[in-house]
């Protein structure tokens, strides 16, 4: 099978959906298909929504003429792909989506504006041209439903989550459930402040660490927060890490938090969490829930105390740790590339009948 996979940009060795695209693109190939990669940006820079759902049309007729199927990579090329078919395109299209729609309330990076004018045109236009795309793929329930839910066409969806290949040996936990980790990006949509805020309303008699292993635009304030609470020999921001650094943070770690202040779509540190046997802490809505399912504890999303009376009761109780370490494991394992690559190849077959 010939598969053209277009993308909004692809890094080798970048993170999130960056990992997940090459580590499918890799079993694809392993498995014996073509698969020819193209990357939409930075052609795509400074063109007007209208241009660049035009130019996503243009490409798929010029790309794809030696392809069996096209798979699109990123919500940005719905509607190009919908006036694709619309306009007669007879490439089978399947379209993955691993995040919040521009019009969604989830979506943090643009204002309410922004969102209600995207709104209009999806419910004038764009929901339309979306139902002409043969197979829409969502990263987990949690985002079909959410899609769903704003208009798009169940029967066209599928779930394919994000795929891991892990080369590396879980680590057995015997630590004390005081050390915390929050892996990934200070922005305002991931809830650092109320991690912190959490971790000051922990009893002071509590022994306890916390490592946030990231940056973003949200760093500086996120130290000066620390510094108000008088946490600073509590919790550390170490920065990025990566490979063999990354590794060690995880492997001292007793509990992984996902503070979140917004539903994630998936949540690819708590796989990563979890096959370490580490216990994951994460929001009682969204994609995360379901990552790490029997794995977890959860708390109100955006509720503080929730959040502190979560990383209380783990680290008190150890019994429930090593229960949860358990399932950690197992349920990291459901991700694994070998199984979850076959749910896209069967995915992508299923378009050429």
């Amino acid at each position: 099978m010939r598969v053209l996979l277009l993308t909004p940009r692809f890094k080798k060795n970048g993170g999130g959906s960056h990992q997940n695209i090459s580590t499918l693109v890799d079993y694809l190939q392993k498995s014996g298909h073509e698969v020819e990669t193209h990357t939409l940006f930075p052609d795509a820079d400074g063109k007007s929504f209208s241009e660049l759902k035009q130019s996503v049309a243009v490409l798929l007729d010029s790309f794809g003429k030696k392809s069996d199927v096209v798979l699109l990579y990123g919500h940005v090329f719905l509607w190009g792909a919908g006036l694709y078919k619309k306009n007669g395109g007879k490439l089978p299209i399947a379209v993955y989506v691993d995040s919040h729609l521009d019009s969604m309330k989830e979506q943090y990076r643009f204002n309410f504006t922004h969102r209600i004018k995207h709104r209009i045109w999806e419910m004038l236009t764009g929901i339309s041209l979306v139902r002409n795309i043969d197979l829409l793929i969502a990263v987990s329930p949690y985002l079909k439903e959410r899609y769903v839910k704003a208009g798009f066409p169940a029967d066209k969806f599928t779930v394919v989550p994000n795929a891991f290949s892990f080369t590396d040996t879980p680590v057995s936990r015997s630590g004390a459930g005081a050390r915390l980790l929050y892996t990934g990006r200070l922005s305002p949509e991931k809830g650092l402040d109320i991690l912190v805020e959490a971790c000051a309303l922990l009893p002071r008699e509590l022994s306890w660490k916390l490592r946030i292993v990231g940056d973003g635009p949200l760093r500086a304030d996120i130290q000066q927060r620390i510094v108000s609470k008088n946490l600073t020999d509590k919790i550390e921001i170490t920065g990025w890490k990566e490979g063999d650094a990354l590794l060690q943070e995880y492997a001292s770690a007793d509990i992984f938090v996902l503070p979140s202040l917004v539903p994630e779509p998936f949540g690819r540190s708590v796989v990563e969490a979890m096959h370490y046997g580490i216990p994951v802490i994460v929001p009682d809505s969204g994609g995360a829930k379901w990552v790490a399912a029997n794995a977890s504890i959860t708390f109100r999303i955006g509720d503080t105390r929730s959040l502190s009376e979560s990383i209380f009761r783990l680290i008190s109780d150890a019994s429930l740790r090593n229960s949860l370490s358990a399932k950690a494991v197992s349920q990291a394992e459901k991700f694994n590339v070998e199984k979850v690559g076959a749910e896209l190849l069967l995915a992508l077959k299923s378009l050429l009948v």
